[in-house]
């Protein structure tokens, strides 16, 4: 016996679930909370990034020179426990890791940048809460493989005179040097520690930005990249 299951059987099946659920008030009530939270939780984030790739898409059509995609994140801020309850740091993980899902899996970038304040609270970690945290942001962006470079923000280290060598160090040692060139296709991404240009900063870090910025083989490095001779 062959039981045909065609597109007409799956139309039938969807009108029939449809009538069932508009005659059951509960059923109905039910449906409708369900595609609310699935519209707030998942299809928002969907349809902006359409948004945004349809953008790109016509830029690229307008556009002459052969480039490629980066994903700009600023200001993360990745929750502690210090100022926030247990509920808070779920829901707000929970969103960056849609955020950053969706925003890999549409716009399929070949780079992610964050540029500073990767943690709300990394300015008043100790060692054991920034181990904790480090793993709750590879949990958050476990779901793309590109290239990640990050730089410090004032809530990761601090800021002048607060800055804590320490906290720089833990975050050197996940997330690469302060001060650095980053290459990619011919393209140099200059990253350096501003935090400590200033009065009253560590004077050993200061002077390890200040010496990477005017050294000359910064300057090498940034023509290398670019293939300039």
């Amino acid at each position: 016996r062959t039981i045909r299951f065609d597109f007409d059987c799956r139309c039938d099946c969807v009108i029939v679930a449809a009538r069932a659920i508009m005659k059951d008030r509960r059923l109905y009530f039910m449906f409708q909370a369900i595609l609310v939270i699935l519209t707030c939780e998942c299809l928002a984030f969907i349809f902006c990034s359409m948004e945004c790739d349809m953008r790109l898409r016509y830029a690229r059509h307008n556009s002459t020179s052969d480039g490629f995609q980066i994903l700009l994140l600023g200001d993360v801020h990745i929750l502690g426990t210090r100022r926030r309850h247990w509920i808070d740091l779920i829901w707000s993980d929970w969103g960056l890791c849609k955020i950053v899902y969706f925003a890999s899996l549409i716009h399929n970038p070949e780079v992610v940048l964050i540029n500073g304040d990767i943690f709300d609270e990394g300015n008043y970690f100790l060692l054991p809460q920034f181990e904790s945290a480090m793993q709750r942001f590879s949990r958050i962006f476990s779901n793309t493989s590109t290239k990640l470079f990050a730089g410090p923000g004032n809530h990761d280290v601090g800021l002048l005179e607060t800055v804590s060598a320490d906290r720089v160090k833990w975050f050197e040692q996940s997330f690469g040097a302060s001060n650095r060139i980053l290459c990619h296709r011919n393209v140099s991404f200059l990253t350096y520690n501003t935090l400590v240009l200033g009065p009253y900063s560590p004077p050993t870090l200061q002077s390890q930005t200040t010496h990477f910025l005017s050294a000359t083989s910064t300057r090498r490095a940034l023509a290398a990249c670019s293939g300039a001779r």
